[in-house]
């Protein structure tokens, strides 16, 4: 009889930002009170920048003036929980002062309930479940949201319309396309 040894979960990190911009100081905290972050490492470009440690807290701050604007680094959070395990986690972190230089796209689409009178649209009593979506995509540093909604299929989002016209789609077919492509030739 073998046994397996259980892992404890990781700890939650969250940055108080999705983007940080030179001159932003980065507060970093933790998502279970009874953890605590021991010390934080950053590093940039394999270079040690600066390291806080015998931490014993549940939120640390990072001074802007370690940080250089348009660049990226590594972030080591290590933890403790209250029965005493230790965990480590590397997270990545972003200056830039245009997020159009370094664009991290993210989508948020239709629901997931397929019902007739819904058909993978956006509807406003799931805002709570997109609320926690874009708070996902705000922990990933996605700095830009393409919000997608399906009124019936993706290849067909609009059934009951020959044609849709989209102002601000300046890349579209002029008048919209009914038909769109169900796939790609290679």
């Amino acid at each position: 009889m073998t046994t397996e040894a259980k892992t404890a979960p990781l700890p939650t990190i969250l940055f108080n930002k999705v983007a940080y911009t030179n001159g932003d100081d980065v507060i970093l905290n933790i998502s279970n009170a009874t953890d605590k972050i021991t010390s934080v490492t950053v590093s940039h470009l394999g270079t040690e920048i600066q390291k806080l440690d015998h931490l014993n807290s549940t939120s640390v701050k990072l001074s802007s003036d370690i940080f250089s604007p348009n660049s990226g680094y590594v972030v080591k959070v290590e933890t403790v929980d209250n029965t005493g395990n230790h965990t480590s986690k590397t997270l990545g972190l972003s200056v830039e002062d245009d997020w159009t230089i370094f664009p991290r796209y993210g989508v948020v689409a239709g629901s997931n309930d397929n019902s007739a009178e819904r058909n993978n649209a956006m509807t406003n009593d799931q805002l709570e479940g997109y609320q926690n979506n874009i708070d996902q995509l705000a922990q990933m540093h996605i700095n830009n949201y393409f919000f997608y909604d399906v009124y019936d299929t993706t290849s067909n989002p609009f059934p009951n319309v020959n044609s849709f016209k989209q102002e601000w789609a300046t890349w579209a077919v002029k008048n919209g396309q009914p038909n769109p492509p169900k796939s790609i030739p290679c």
